[in-house]
């Protein structure tokens, strides 16, 4: 599949996930997409290994009718920051509503729930992100 003609965002913060980071900007390349890393401000970013995201955009700056996606890694420490700037989670809302796809990786998804978009849609994620447990689950855990 041929991305070509396609501008993709992917979101970098202090301690991000590797490889749900690079993997992804590197498939997009690959594939023709043009990708830009933004963050809640334009700096270099440090992974949870200590390797250097230098983004292009901070996300004030991002406008959601000049790309088609946005990618958010997870790690549990990048995300859980992204989620705390209204930047970012405005921009997260606003490429919802533009109908454009918000792709999040394992923590990442509290960044589309703290944005507010995800009330009523089914979504993959890694299991402690979820803040409302079944029923057979809550029934086990000690009050």
């Amino acid at each position: 599949m041929s991305l070509n003609g396609r501008k993709i965002v992917v979101l970098a913060e202090d301690g991000y996930e590797d490889l749900e980071l690079w993997v992804p900007y590197y498939r997009l390349i690959e594939e023709g997409a043009e990708v830009v890393l933004a963050g809640h401000e334009k700096r270099i970013y440090s992974s949870k290994h200590s390797y250097p995201c230098e983004v292009d955009m901070a996300a004030a700056d991002l406008k959601a009718k000049d790309f088609d996606a946005v990618v958010i890694p997870g790690g549990v420490a990048g995300p859980d920051k992204m989620r705390r700037h209204k930047e970012i989670l405005s921009f997260v809302r606003a490429m919802d509503e533009g109908r454009k796809v918000v792709a999040a990786i394992c923590h990442a998804a509290w960044v589309p729930i703290s944005a507010g978009i995800v009330k009523g849609r089914r979504m993959t994620s890694f299991a402690s992100v979820r803040t409302i447990f079944p029923r057979s689950v809550a029934r086990s855990c000690p009050r």
